[in-house]
């Protein structure tokens, strides 16, 4: 599930831009994500990657440098330094708010969940490069310095028990050893993560016309929306 809520968010940002879509697709995350148990290492990506896909675009919308991976270069920055248009600007505040729900459900999931979702770390360890532009960056200082913390944690304890090149297998092991003494109390703690679906009064005059445009659009079914049927 966690993995179908992920891509949804993922295309709706690319293509189909509906906010109603990739709110509730988050907010069902966010419920979930304080009782992540044993996620595999796919669904654990995804998450990361959803993160730094987004990030890349956020940045770039800034024109700020954005960070690669180990062993590849930074994307240098664009010549325009911040959004022009009403859209464009829209676009920006649109991924900040994702950026942010996904810090916070990764927040949520290391403050109750760290030490039964090892595949979890291992991916923000393999990715630590994507929450860099966010130091000391307002809205996102509470949120990041948690995960640093995390990163650096489990990072140094890698580097101590063992000697580069270092396995995927050897990093994941360390982390399950070290998830038993991991000092919780060092986070920040946030509220947990509750939303509720807070259904309109009249919620058809939404979802007719909604559902109705996804047919029209999606089925191939030809429709007269404008024809008036004639009287009896």
């Amino acid at each position: 599930m966690i993995i179908v809520l992920v891509r949804t968010v993922h295309r709706n940002i690319q293509h189909l831009r509906d906010k109603f879509l990739h709110t509730n697709c988050l907010a069902t995350l966010a419920n979930m994500s304080s009782h992540f148990h044993s996620l595999s290492l796919e669904a654990a990506e995804k998450i990361v990657n959803l993160f730094r896909v987004l990030s890349r675009k956020y940045l770039k919308s800034k024109g700020e440098p954005i960070p690669a991976i180990t062993g590849a270069q930074p994307t240098s920055p664009t010549t325009r330094t911040s959004p022009t248009t009403p859209t464009e600007l829209a676009d920006t505040e649109t991924l900040q708010e994702i950026l942010l729900m996904l810090l916070e459900i990764i927040n949520s999931n290391l403050t109750y969940t760290l030490h039964v979702n090892p595949h979890f770390v291992y991916s923000l360890l393999y990715q630590r490069e994507i929450f860099t532009p966010y130091h000391g960056r307002p809205g996102f200082i509470d949120l990041v310095n948690n995960i640093e913390m995390v990163i650096a944690f489990f990072a140094n304890n890698v580097e101590k028990d063992g000697t580069p090149p270092f396995s995927a297998q050897f990093v994941t092991d360390i982390i399950k050893k070290y998830s038993k003494t991991w000092p919780r109390s060092r986070l920040r703690k946030f509220s947990e993560l509750k939303f509720r679906y807070v259904e309109e009064s009249q919620p058809d005059e939404f979802f007719v016309p909604y559902v109705w445009s996804l047919v029209q659009k999606h089925s191939h079914i030809h429709f007269e929306i404008n024809r008036k049927s004639s009287p009896t």
